[in-house]
């Protein structure tokens, strides 16, 4: 189970306290806070939140920034971490931090944990618009926490181009919040046999058009809702 299910599950009993009194907080960010680092770190430190002041390092270039991640990833650390925070001396107004637009501030992830998964079928869903797209089944794998059995491949255009069906082993990771992400095919098997995409006949109005194969087309369209859905 990794951290931040853990911390979820914590914070979620009551009256758990010799759990919850391992939890600590790094703040990461003072939006409209003191002027320099130096104060940030101090005044932080001492309201007992000196994980911030422990773990933050000034830096002149790029090789210290890549120095430090590579440190932290390979020591032991106190707490869970998927990466590094770039930050610069200025920072503008709070009132003007919006999410994904600072400038002022990076985040470099490490590489995520991956598996090569073996592909057991292949499935076409067609969402509520009409658009057609293609799933491959895994014979199941577990990435950090997860069980993960299918991975979105996208369009039948990137499907045909990736080349991939049944007995291909493909190299999967988490993105995001955990939704699992197909990185590239490893190794492809000596058999090429693939299912026959679905005629892109279908659109946003598909299903609520009176027409002779209204019905027929009423499975593939919820199908593909349950799956935008998931």
């Amino acid at each position: 189970m990794n951290a931040r299910s853990q911390v979820a599950g914590m914070l979620l009993r009551k009256g758990d306290d010799a759990s919850l009194s391992r939890l600590s907080v790094f703040v990461w960010a003072w939006p409209d806070g003191p002027a320099t680092m130096q104060q940030r770190l101090a005044l932080l430190s001492a309201s007992g939140f000196d994980l911030t002041a422990r773990y933050t390092y000034p830096v002149t270039q790029m090789k210290d920034v890549a120095d430090w991640r590579e440190r932290w990833f390979t020591l032991p650390l106190p707490f869970a971490t998927d990466g590094v925070v770039v930050r610069a001396a200025n920072e503008p107004d709070g009132k003007s931090w919006q999410p994904a637009q600072g400038t002022w501030v990076a985040a470099w992830k490490y590489r995520p944990v991956s598996q090569v998964a073996e592909v057991s079928g292949i499935r076409f869903t067609i969402g509520r618009t009409g658009k057609i797209a293609v799933v491959a089944e895994l014979l199941p794998v577990k990435l950090d926490d997860k069980r993960v059995q299918r991975v979105n491949i996208g369009s039948v255009q990137r499907w045909q181009k990736m080349d991939i069906t049944v007995g291909d082993q493909l190299q999967v990771s988490l993105a995001g919040q955990g939704i699992p992400r197909l990185d590239g095919v490893v190794w492809r098997g000596l058999d090429r046999i693939k299912p026959t995409p679905p005629a892109s006949r279908y659109h946003s109005l598909t299903v609520s058009t009176a027409q002779q194969n209204a019905a027929s087309n009423l499975w593939p369209a919820l199908t593909g809702w349950e799956h935008l859905r998931c």
